[in-house]
Formats: C-alpha cells, structure tokens, sequence
C-alpha cells in the first residue's frame, strides 16, 4: 500500500523539491560563499578550470584571467577583466549589479542580474540563461555575452591559454603608448592665425555645484619573509564658482590613506579689466597660486600665496617664452600642443603636477592646447591662447603685476612633512610702460 502510495504521489514530491531548489535564497548561496548549481547542473570545479594570459596585439595585460569550461563554452572571471583592462566598474555582489563605464565615459555599463538585463549605452538586453555563472571567486561571465557587453571581440586561444583582443578602436593602454612614442618624436611646428576665432564669455555666479574627480589606489602584499602591508592613496580634484569667484581644489593622502595636503585656489578673471576697483585688474588669485615670471631675474613658481595684474588675459609672462602648470592626477599624462603640433609631454611628479617650463613662443599667434589623458580613457582639455609681437603694450599704457608666495609650499599640509622642500617666501613685482608704437620700458 505504501509503495502505491509513493508512485503515485512521487511527481508532485520531485515537484515540490525543484521548486525549492529555485528560490531565490538557494540562488544566492553563491554570494555568502557557497556556490549553488547552475539551472543545467553545472558546478566549477578544478577539472574545468583555466588561467589564461589577456593578450591585445603584442601588449599582455594584467596578471591573468580565471575562467572555466561550461557546457556553453568559455566563462571568464569579470573581476579579473575589469583589472587587466582597467575598466572603470565596479561589481557589487550584494546587490547582484556591476555599474560603470567601458573605456569612454559615455558608454556607461550596468548589469543587473536582479532584473535580469543589461544596459550598454542606450541598449537594453537581457541576460541570457548561463551567462553568468556564480563561482568562489566571483561573477564567471559568457564570453559571447562580454563580447557583446564591451563591446570587444574576445577569443580564445585553449591551445595557448590565451584569450585574444582584436578590437577596432584602440584601447587606453594603445593610445598611451602611442603618446609616448609622438613625445619620443617631437618635430618643428607649423603655425597658423586663430586670432579672428570668436570667443564665448559666461558671467561668474554666485555658486556652481562643483565637479568632482577622485583618482584612489589600494594594494595588500602577504610575504611570510617580507611581512605583509596594505597601501591607500586618493586624490580627489574639485573645481566650481563660489561668491562670484572660480575655485579649483586638490585633497591627496600618502599611501596609508592619510590626508597630506590640500591645494586651493580662489580666482577670478575679467579680460575687460574691471576688478578691484581702481587697481583695473584683469586676474587675481589667492590660495595655491603661480608667480608671474619676468625675463631678467626670475621664472614663475608654485606656492601659497596671492597675485593680482592688470596685463591682458593673454599675454605671456616674458616676450618669447612661457610657462604652463597644473595638476595631474596619479597615472595620467599631459601633452602639450601648440597650433596643433605636440611640443612636449609629462607624466605626474612627486608633488602631483604636471609642469611645462620654458615653452618657445612663435611671432604672432601661439593657441596652446594641454590635453589631459586618463587611464581609463578620460581625456581632459585646456585651451589658451598667447600672442607676441602684434599685442605689445600700446603707448602711454600701464601694466602692473604683483605676488607673494612660499614657495613649492601647499595650502594646508598635514603634518609637517613637507618642510624640507620649500624655499622660503619670494615676491614679484614689475611694472612696463608704453612709450610709443614700438618702444616700451619695464622694470
């Protein structure tokens, strides 16, 4: 009787077992550290796994990927990826999502496994069954469904353990090395008037939400010989408007992820002369500043400290030279052009800027250009424009500059560490005086 009873009842019991089976608790178990079976059976295991090497023409990226042979093919580790192609995503396993951005921060990526869809730029898909699978280390990814989500083809290579990048477009790394070989090949230039380009002025307001660049690093080492350590460092840029006035700000910790200096800058600049009242100025700045350079006795240097001038907006420091300085975050390099000819490239200092002394000017108009580049992709551009010879100082005009500064100090440093880089206080102060068309005085 019992045994009838059993067939009878024994496919509502199997019934019963798989939807139990398929909650959505026994889905997670993988994200509290065991990992469940896939809906075809699937468990990783160390038969089915791989190590490969990432490889774009002849550039090997990062330190391997992780992956595994399911029935569907090659899965991949997404966590490996993002850190050998350096991709700005972030995967959050509690919540099931990874969110982001892919090379160009317009081509955003989230994948939400909650929802079960994808959205690529403006596309939306769904995420096909398989796709990801749930694994100790982390999210194990379809390659055809990363192909699809990157944007890259990606194949491979299971003779050689190898998974290949043939893409299109060049990647941010390909795009550094280039720079780098054009800096190692710097030419004469060729020049060309920009001066009848129109320009756009945006009066100053009040307040401006600012925008916000944070460049962080951490690193953990074990070494039963060595000892093990962890490392932290962050770099965060911010620039706005704040009581009619421009801000720029740096914050920078050292590798504990300890604050250890601040940059500020308050500024404003008016081409028509029109600040400080009867001073008729045209840029003043407190905060980290520059020093204006003069031609006889001193170059332009960094510190704390204030300028104000009255010399146009435009016009180089000295007669045919010119100086450029900025900050650049870790990992980032600068280049400079001048009328679209590369003149001169940078990578970050030890003091977090990037610095272009000296810089020959031509006869008439010098448009310089300084063209920010990221690790990720991001590209930030800083247009200005200098002229020699045609804007001399008219006759019976003029023109002052002024400052004070510590030099090579920042705003505020955390700790005192910095005290044996500085050289003290330094000031300049010059006045030029037009005589007549083509003869001025300055001192």
């Amino acid at each position: 009787m019992f045994t009838r009873a059993l067939t009878r009842w024994r496919p509502a019991i199997l019934a019963l077992l798989a939807l139990v089976g398929c909650t959505p608790a026994a889905a997670r178990a993988a994200e509290d550290g065991g990992v469940a079976a896939a809906s075809d059976g699937w468990v990783p295991n160390e038969d089915d796994s791989w190590l490969f090497d990432l490889r774009s023409g002849a550039y090997r990226l990062g330190g391997g990927v992780r992956g595994y042979q399911t029935p569907q093919g090659i899965c991949v580790d997404l966590g490996d990826m993002v850190l050998a192609l350096d991709l700005s995503l972030r995967i959050d396993r509690k919540l099931r999502r990874a969110t982001g951005w892919v090379f160009d921060e317009r081509r955003t990526l989230t994948i939400d496994r909650e929802a079960g869809e994808v959205r690529a730029g403006s596309q939306r898909l769904r995420i096909a069954p398989g796709a990801i699978r749930d694994t100790a280390a982390g999210w194990c990814v379809d390659l055809e469904s990363l192909d699809t989500w990157l944007g890259l083809p990606i194949a491979a290579d299971l003779s050689n353990a190898v998974l290949r990048i043939d893409a299109a477009e060049k990647l941010p790394f390909q795009l550094a090395a280039e720079r780098r070989a054009r800096a190692a090949a710097l030419r004469p230039q060729v020049s060309f008037d920009l001066a009848s380009l129109p320009q756009a002025r945006r009066p100053y307001r009040a307040w401006t939400p600012p925008s916000v660049d944070v460049v962080a690093s951490a690193s953990a080492v074990a070494d039963r010989r060595g000892g093990s350590h962890v490392q932290a460092g962050y770099e965060l840029f911010a620039a706005g408007e704040a009581l009619g006035h421009s801000v720029d700000a740096r914050l920078s910790s050292d590798n504990r992820g300890v604050p250890d200096s601040l940059r500020l800058r308050l500024y404003r600049t008016d081409p028509e002369g029109r600040l400080l009242g009867p001073l008729q100025a045209t840029h003043y700045a407190v905060g980290d500043v520059g020093l204006l350079s003069t031609g006889l006795v001193a170059q332009s240097a960094p510190g704390r400290g204030a300028v104000v001038t009255n010399r146009p907006v435009e016009r180089p420091d000295s007669f045919d030279r010119t100086d450029f300085r900025g900050d650049l975050p870790a990992g980032w390099d600068a280049e400079l052009y001048r009328n679209g000819q590369l003149l001169a490239f940078a990578t970050p200092g030890a003091d977090g800027r990037y610095e272009f002394l000296d810089v020959p000017l031509q006869y008439g108009s010098n448009r310089f250009e300084i063209i920010l580049y990221g690790p990720q992709g991001q590209i930030r551009r800083e247009i200005k424009q200098l002229q020699v010879g045609i804007d001399s100082i008219p006759p019976r005009q003029t023109w002052y500059w002024a400052g004070i500064a510590q030099e090579n100090a920042d705003l505020v440093e955390f700790g005192g560490r910095h005290a044996t880089f500085r050289r003290g206080w330094r000031g300049t102060l010059g006045l030029e005086r037009g005589l007549d068309a083509r003869t001025s005085v300055a001192a």
